[in-house]
């Protein structure tokens, strides 16, 4: 896992841990079942007060995001890898629905909208259309 932070910045620091891990689990980089450093270490890799990361690790765990094993570790919780992959479908769903409506409002079919989007997947791929 890699964690940046800035000192300098106007975030504290175990938010700035904290908003990482949850963007790391919902852009799955993280997913359920995944061992966190320990406190101990990554407090020596970011060279911060051990007491920021336990912080931010014991907000975590209260927002059910991870979970601590004694004498194991910390952990992306189940619940929590779910809950983003929900979160990002939901979130396909509302931007699915508005281009579905703007391209109704145009007079786009249903056909020509999946012929432009398998186009620009292609091209994304670097495939051949």
């Amino acid at each position: 896992m890699f964690v940046t932070i800035h000192l300098d910045g106007a975030k504290p620091v175990y938010r700035q841990i904290m908003d990482q891990i949850r963007d790391a689990v919902r852009e799955e980089n993280l997913t359920a079942g995944t061992a966190l450093p320990s406190v101990r270490q990554l407090a020596t890799d970011l060279e911060i007060n051990p007491n920021t990361v336990a912080k931010a690790y014991t907000f975590l765990e209260r927002e059910d995001i991870v979970a601590s094993v004694p004498r194991r570790g910390v952990f992306i919780a189940e619940e929590a890898y779910k809950s983003a992959a929900r979160s990002v479908d939901q979130r396909v769903d509302v931007i699915v629905e508005a281009v579905l409506q703007e391209c109704a409002g145009m007079g786009v079919s249903g056909d020509r909208l999946l012929s432009v989007l398998r186009k620009r997947l292609a091209a994304r791929r670097g495939e051949a259309s």
